[in-house]
């Protein structure tokens, strides 16, 4: 009887100490988020932010559901999502990445990023239509141990008896610090601390288009110029324009037999440096090709275009135009 009188205040504090034992706590970053674009300006879906985080192989829904101009959600030269998907309407065409050009209301798609890392976009034709995604490694747990003893006093006939006893493991959380910085990071225990280091990946940075969309520029046209325009992007900016004006040496003069006319340069135009937006353009013939117009009263053309950026490949597309006199 005396000892088990001896050992029950024991009891009690173990109870006592399992009962007050802190649970585990952790967190996560969330795999989904939604970006809306109104007039320009782009928003995370529901608010007035215009940053959003979420874990690593997470999902970002872009949409322009209303409005009366035009947007588009275009990466540019910074760190590109893993993949995306115009959703709506369906694309005729790959859509690098959401869409292709500035597009009016009622499309949307969505983006995947594997990739720890800082990704923004904007709207070519709204540059300052800017959005901020952070892709970071979900927050973890970090468990350390301890010794907690527990001492009971008992008085019997003139003897005194300690107790001493080990309960689990006291559970602490620590946070690990987000993917884009390298900072380390210190639990203290009882008995050691533990270091936790994160390192992101570099991620390769791709150029964006240096023309948005095509060339505007009417198929059949009067006079002795070609008039047209082009929508130059933020990556084209300051780069080298040329157009050509181009024809057949058969649709100046009749070819020899057997002698395959080599195109020969009617007109040409050259801006040095030219800026982001929308430009106008006028090429003039030369004499020759003015003389060639009057003769024949029409002449075919190739239209070629080419934009050399500052660094970078140059970009060349052509059209076919008619002109009479």
């Amino acid at each position: 009887m005396r000892l088990r009188k001896r050992y029950l205040p024991l009891a009690a504090l173990l109870g006592a100490a399992v009962a007050v034992l802190p649970s585990l706590a952790s967190g996560t970053a969330p795999s989904t988020a939604s970006f809306t674009a109104s007039d320009f300006k782009w928003n995370v879906s529901g608010s007035s932010a215009t940053t959003v985080t979420i874990a690593v192989g997470g999902t970002v829904t872009f949409s322009y559901p209303s409005g009366t101009s035009k947007h588009n959600a275009d990466f540019g030269s910074g760190a590109p999502p893993t993949s995306c998907t115009q959703t709506a309407p369906t694309p005729t065409e790959p859509v690098p990445p959401l869409p292709h050009v500035p597009t009016g209301p009622g499309w949307s798609g969505s983006c995947t990023f594997n990739a720890a890392g800082t990704y923004m976009f904007h709207c070519d034709l709204h540059p300052s239509m800017t959005g901020t995604i952070t892709v970071g490694e979900p927050t973890g747990t970090t468990t350390t141990t301890g010794t907690t003893t527990i001492t009971t006093t008992t008085t019997t006939t003139g003897t005194t008896t300690t107790t001493t006893t080990t309960p689990p493991p006291t559970a602490t959380t620590t946070t690990t610090p987000p993917p884009t910085q390298s900072t380390p990071t210190a639990t203290q225990s009882s008995t050691t601390p533990a270091t936790t280091t994160t390192s992101t990946t570099p991620v390769e940075l791709l150029p964006g288009p240096l023309l948005v969309g095509g060339p505007s520029l009417r198929s059949t046209q009067r006079g002795t110029s070609v008039k047209g325009s082009l929508d130059v992007s933020q990556s084209g900016a300051g780069g080298r324009l040329e157009v050509d004006l181009l024809s057949k040496g058969a649709s100046l003069a009749k070819a020899r037999r057997g002698h395959r006319p080599k195109q020969v340069t009617l007109g040409r135009l050259v801006r040095t440096s030219v800026h982001a937006g929308r430009m106008s353009f006028s090429v003039a013939l030369n004499a020759r090709g003015k003389r060639a117009l009057r003769s024949h009263h029409r002449l075919a053309l190739t239209v070629k275009i080419t934009l050399t950026p500052g660094h970078g490949r140059a970009v060349t597309v052509t059209r076919g135009v008619v002109l009479r006199v």
